[in-house]
């Protein structure tokens, strides 16, 4: 990590940081992808058959406990700098609930506040059910297909050889295709391919909204936001099309590379035989998608841009609440809050009010008697929390 005097964007740097660690999750799927693809089973007689197997080894687990131990160790990094970071609310601030979707923004330069137009709560709100719904429905289509071919292929016939598989069905099918489907190992495996793949995925979406709807104090906001950050951390259903995408272009050689020379006798048996066929190897497989593939990738797509948006907004959201109650939860002076909101690094929220096009759309003005009735409830506590002084 590059040394920086800004906390604020070295936090930054470490959200990224925690956001990308998840793409070193694209060698195991593709393995996953690869134990699936080159199972068959060709039944000779009664008492004879070839069974092929991919399995699993000792370097393959030890490579995604890896992964998986370099995202909470950057998670862990990410709690100990917000620790240095963190801002003490006062019990009133604490006491009061509202909802980060109505919270109005300190825009620089202005004295208003500003929040999200109720059209673009609308179109929020209509989003991310609508996203979490087309990942689940992108979850269950048969979205690639694995082919084998030569003369395996053909020995196994037009049906048996060409097989296409669905987030779901894929996860199903990694028991049957590996020799020993009651191994804890193949049931740990199993179990993370369907956690990064599908539910971190929608348990995001989820915590996202009720985070965005629901009237929460400022304590529990940041405890649903850092939720949310880390499943963000842990979703990883871009990274499978990634890796379906790898899978395209590198199958067939990985097949070719797996049987080396040990069908060449067999393949120029294969040549006079089939001499006028082009498809003369003893082994091959190939992948590609079908037409449904669009749900789960439109789904990957808009959760990518959905998450990363509210992430930001929530963020902004929050650290804007907590800097504006100190210890005794009293508001930050307007100093104070100048100094913050007109540093170079602004937050998201503030670069987009920045584009008068996206600022007419996406913002409101925050009424005054909204503001008024606030600062009210905090006079109000404050009077109640207040200790009678005795006379000295």
């Amino acid at each position: 990590m590059i040394p920086c005097g800004n906390k604020h964007q070295q936090e930054r740097r470490l959200l990224l940081l925690d956001a990308c660690g998840k793409y070193s999750l694209v060698d195991n799927y593709v393995l996953i992808l690869f134990v699936v693809a080159f199972r068959f089973h060709l039944g000779i007689s009664d008492n004879l058959g070839i069974d092929v197997y991919v399995t699993p080894v000792f370097g393959f687990f030890s490579f995604l406990f890896a992964t998986c131990l370099s995202l909470m160790l950057g998670h862990a990094v990410l709690f100990f700098h917000r620790t240095t970071m963190q801002h003490h609310c006062g019990d009133n601030s604490i006491l009061i609930k509202t909802s980060l979707l109505n919270h109005g923004f300190k825009m620089p330069n202005q004295s208003s506040f500003k929040r999200l137009s109720r059209f673009a709560q609308g179109i929020l709100l209509l989003s991310l059910i609508s996203t979490t719904g087309i990942l689940i429905f992108g979850f269950l289509q048969e979205s690639f297909t694995f082919e084998i071919g030569g003369l395996a292929g053909i020995l196994l016939g037009e049906d048996v050889s060409k097989t296409s598989y669905s987030v779901l069905s894929l996860g199903n099918a990694l028991p049957s295709s590996v020799e020993n489907p009651q191994s804890p190992s193949i049931v740990f495996l199993q179990g993370t391919f369907f956690f990064f793949t599908m539910v971190t995925p929608i348990l995001c979406l989820v915590l996202i909204l009720i985070l965005m709807i629901t009237p929460l104090t400022i304590k529990w906001q940041r405890y649903l936001l850092v939720a949310a950050e880390i499943t963000n951390s842990w979703s990883a259903v871009e990274v499978f099309l990634l890796s379906i995408l790898a899978a395209l272009f590198q199958i067939s050689t990985f097949a070719s590379f797996m049987i080396g020379d040990k069908c060449d006798e067999i393949n120029i048996l294969a040549q006079k035989i089939f001499y006028d066929d082009n498809d003369t190897v003893c082994f091959s497989v190939d992948a590609s998608v079908e037409s449904d593939c669009w749900y789960l990738l439109c789904g990957a797509c808009a959760n990518f841009v959905l998450v990363s948006f509210c992430l930001e907004t929530a963020e902004a959201a929050v650290k804007e609440k907590e800097k504006n109650s100190d210890s005794d939860g009293e508001p930050s002076s307007d100093s104070e809050f100048s100094l913050t909101t007109t540093r170079p690094d602004q937050s998201f929220i503030h670069k987009l009010h920045g584009i008068p096009v996206v600022s007419c759309i996406m913002f409101a003005l925050v009424s005054s008697s909204h503001v008024t009735e606030e600062e009210e409830e905090v006079s109000l506590m404050e009077d109640q929390r207040e200790p009678v002084q005795s006379p000295e």
